[in-house]
């Protein structure tokens, strides 16, 4: 089973990031990509802190971000679940 890097390495050129929903103070984005025969979404956000001025440029990458790291965390668990699956079937 793959690393968590290694598996960014092997999906970073292929994971679709955009912004779903930009309105001060919130930023919300969404990653996506196809891996082996299913495709997975995982959301991100991000707040600007009110004392801060808005920057949609800063949220968005922050929102992006996490949206992406979120979306290894169930490519991981996606793998766990399988190759548990493969050692213990029924």
């Amino acid at each position: 089973m793959p690393t968590r890097r290694e598996l960014w390495e092997t999906l970073h050129q292929a994971v679709a990031a955009e912004v779903v929903e930009s309105c001060p103070p919130f930023t919300i984005a969404m990653a996506g990509v196809l891996y082996g025969e299913r495709y997975y979404i995982a959301y991100g956000a991000a707040r600007c802190c009110y004392r801060d001025k808005w920057n949609p440029t800063t949220g968005a990458n922050i929102a992006k971000g996490r949206a992406i790291s979120r979306l290894l965390d169930k490519l991981m668990t996606a793998q766990k679940e399988g190759a548990n699956e493969r050692a213990h079937p029924g």
